[in-house]
């Protein structure tokens, strides 16, 4: 039960080091229950993103309270960037400010705010950033709210830089409330797609569809999806995440605590024992998050691995009672393709006037006007 206090109470922000997480984590988790936060705001995912990049990044944990309510949290890292004799000081909130090369993809990221508390939440909080030293601040993957919209007006004094990406997502309720089945919802063409791919794949064999049913399963499907994501990134010529040492540490720690109750979902799709497909799924409070994955291309052009393996999770999710498949961001015709629905994610970043920020700048334009004369040539 969460006790209630009055909106004109003053809020109190306590700022701990990222080593106490541990004594503050079930009030953590408390808030994130009540508020229906997303997986990327969990208490496993922090723990583990702490236990990964807390050494590598100075963080801390801000708790807002009102009277021995706690009516807010989040963590605030500093990373530094750009030139190493004169970088610049980025803070990232929450599970973010990580290297770009090893990279945990936070999304539906947001304060963890009691409702009704997020315009305070979000005063405060700047009113602490007036005592930090920071030259850009930057928030990935926020979804909108009155705590973003609140930060907004308290920064708008700031230059701001700002991106936001579609995240596709199937309504799983919906279908399951119409005939259940995932197949209806697509338009006739696409159906049609779907139907003559399960075609040529069962051309080699009987499709079988299996989830991991303990930790040693879950981690050799991982380790085999990692194979053959970067076997597609080689195949593109680009670097795949997971050549990152610390994103792969990463996430065997996190299947390794959440395998058991439910909280990631590694599945795999075979024809005739050769591997189509491998899905890497996070799981919280009824909703699915299409995570990782791993396909099988082979050389057969016909055929389309993602959009047959997707389909069998999405049913499975659907047969399961799960209320929502979200294929997260990025315009990719497959989630399009998929989805039912699509919501947007922002990713934001205010740049204060300070010496630093204006020469990185200055130079970034420089490099970029390089950049663009050579692909001109």
């Amino acid at each position: 039960m969460i006790a209630v206090a009055t909106k004109s109470e003053d809020v109190r922000l306590r700022v701990f080091p990222a080593s106490e997480w541990r004594k503050y984590s079930a009030k953590w988790s408390q808030l994130a229950a009540a508020v229906g936060a997303s997986f990327f705001l969990s208490s496993e995912w922090i723990e583990v993103w702490l236990e990964t990049f807390g050494a590598m990044l100075d963080t801390n944990l801000l708790m807002f309270e009102v009277g021995s309510l706690t009516i807010g949290a989040m963590l605030i890292s500093c990373s530094k960037r750009g030139i190493k004799v004169f970088p610049i000081r980025r803070y990232s909130l929450n599970a973010a400010g990580e290297e770009s090369a090893d990279t945990t993809y936070t999304e539906y990221n947001s304060a963890l705010c009691l409702p009704g508390w997020e315009t305070k939440v979000a005063e405060s909080f700047a009113k602490h950033l007036e005592t930090l030293r920071w030259d850009e601040l930057a928030v990935d993957g926020f979804v909108d709210g009155l705590f973003l919209k609140t930060l907004c007006q308290q920064l708008s004094h700031l230059e701001c830089e700002e991106v936001r990406h579609p995240s596709y997502f199937v309504d799983l309720a919906a279908i399951r409330q119409a005939d259940g089945i995932y197949e209806n919802v697509l338009s006739s063409s696409r159906r049609k797609h779907l139907r003559q791919q399960l075609r040529y794949y069962s051309e080699s064999g009987p499709l079988e569809f299996s989830i991991a049913n303990d930790l040693t399963e879950a981690l050799s499907m991982f380790k085999e999806l990692g194979k053959l994501s970067e076997a597609r990134s080689a195949e593109l010529g680009r670097r795949g995440i997971f050549a990152s040492a610390h994103f792969v540490k990463f996430h065997q720690e996190l299947i390794e605590r959440c395998q058991s109750n439910g909280g990631v979902k590694l599945m795999r799709l075979t024809a005739s024992d050769q591997t189509v497909g491998i899905l890497y799924n996070l799981v919280s409070q009824g909703k699915v998050y299409f995570y990782q994955c791993g396909f099988n291309y082979g050389g057969d052009k016909r055929l389309s691995p993602g959009t047959v393996t997707l389909s069998f999770a999405i049913q499975h999710f659907i047969d399961s009672g799960l209320d929502d498949y979200d294929f997260l961001s990025g315009e990719t015709k497959y989630k399009e393709w998929l989805s039912t629905g699509a919501r947007e994610l922002a990713w934001m970043l205010w740049r204060r006037p300070t010496v630093r920020s204006s020469v990185f700048t200055h130079l970034r334009d420089i490099q970029r006007r390089m950049n663009g004369k050579q692909g001109q040539q």
